[in-house]
């Protein structure tokens, strides 16, 4: 997908295995400490630009080919509310044709067993 935007960036392992095959990955990432952390070991290209912010307020600028959203954990008390939230508010940055992942999502209505 030649632009991806990722909800989280974790060890930033999602937009590294990308870099390859987009043109352009957006990362919004809440916590500075590890966005700095991140951009410290140096293994994201120019490519991945890493936006430090909250994924429920963010405003996206642009339509992505694919999302993935991956931002939090099935043991949040309000996990099905935020899910329905972040699919709703970008799946409207969604190209034609494109993908919204969220990993999780299979779990809506399941209760943890964390």
């Amino acid at each position: 997908f030649p632009v991806t935007i990722c909800g989280g960036l974790g060890l930033g392992i999602a937009p590294y295995l990308s870099q390859p095959f987009c043109d352009t990955i957006d990362v919004i990432e809440i916590d500075q400490d590890l966005i700095d952390l991140i951009n410290t070991a140096g293994y994201l290209s120019s490519k991945v630009n890493i936006i430090c912010d909250d994924v429920f307020s963010y405003e996206p600028q642009r339509k992505y080919d694919f999302i993935l959203i991956d931002v939090w954990q099935k043991n949040s008390p309000t996990f099905d509310e935020e899910i329905e939230t972040i699919k709703n508010k970008y799946s409207q940055y969604l190209e034609d044709g494109g993908t919204l992942c969220v990993p999780l999502d299979y779990l809506v209505g399941k209760p943890c067993s964390c």
